[in-house]
């Protein structure tokens, strides 16, 4: 049985590409719902009802679990998403708050993320739980998903990565976590408009999906090849791929 990973796009291709690598004898089946990308600026209910359809989606594939690539989705929508699925559910917020955790101490955190991400703040409320006394900046991007999605240089985001990332410089900021996905596709881009270290937390992802297999006992065999299959809502050709 493979592995499910949605995403509302091509963001959740760096998830897959990080699971790929931890998990080596897993299959997976990928959904990105380029047809309603970006999910940043739709409302909790929207996000709610697409993250709902796209589990279903997955679970007539017969995927054994189904991990929750986009952020803003874990953020909105993971709660009601955990009361429809059949399978288990693995959300990636919990991984972003504990890559900034493992770079202790700090005293600023910067999350730059959605804009349904940034107003559900639950990266400044669970950073602020695991850290006391730690200030958390959340930086809304809305414009980056879609330029993303259509495969622009990254070199060409610089200007508008200038403008979102002077509240982090302006606030001192220890590190900047990057809350979606999509935005590891531009990490050149980001060191070129940032001397901070940047945390992604895929790999995390990945480690804490394995492990989450193991306690439900839904280890591949040891006998399976690697096998991955693309889902996309609507057709993209984007060089991100």
């Amino acid at each position: 049985m493979s592995i499910g990973v949605f995403d509302s796009g091509i963001g959740g291709l760096t998830v897959l590409d990080a699971l790929k690598k931890r998990l080596p004898r897993e299959s997976f089946v990928y959904f990105g719902d380029t047809a309603n990308v970006p999910y940043g600026d739709k409302s909790e209910t929207e996000v709610c009802d697409l993250a709902v359809e796209a589990v279903r989606f997955l679970e007539k594939q017969g995927v054994k679990a189904i991990v929750i690539a986009c952020h803003t989705v874990s953020a909105c929508a993971f709660s009601r998403l955990q009361s429809h699925a059949k399978v288990p559910l693995f959300e990636i917020i919990s991984a972003g708050v504990q890559e900034v955790v493992s770079h202790v101490p700090l005293k600023c955190v910067a999350v730059m993320a959605t804009k349904r991400t940034v107003e559900s703040s639950v990266y400044r409320m669970r950073i602020a739980k695991e850290l006391k006394g730690v200030h958390v900046v959340q930086v809304p991007c809305p414009r980056l998903v879609p330029l993303i999605e259509k495969g622009v240089d990254a070199s060409d985001v610089i200007p508008i990565l200038r403008e979102d990332l002077d509240v982090v410089i302006e606030n001192h900021c220890d590190v900047l976590l990057l809350g979606c996905t999509h935005f590891p596709y531009l990490i050149d881009a980001f060191k070129a408009c940032i001397d901070v270290p940047i945390l992604s937390p895929e790999m995390r992802f990945a480690d804490m999906v394995a492990q989450g297999l193991a306690n439900f006992n839904l280890e591949a065999d040891a006998a399976l090849t690697q096998r991955c299959f693309q889902f996309f809502s609507k057709p993209i050709q984007c060089k991100w791929r």
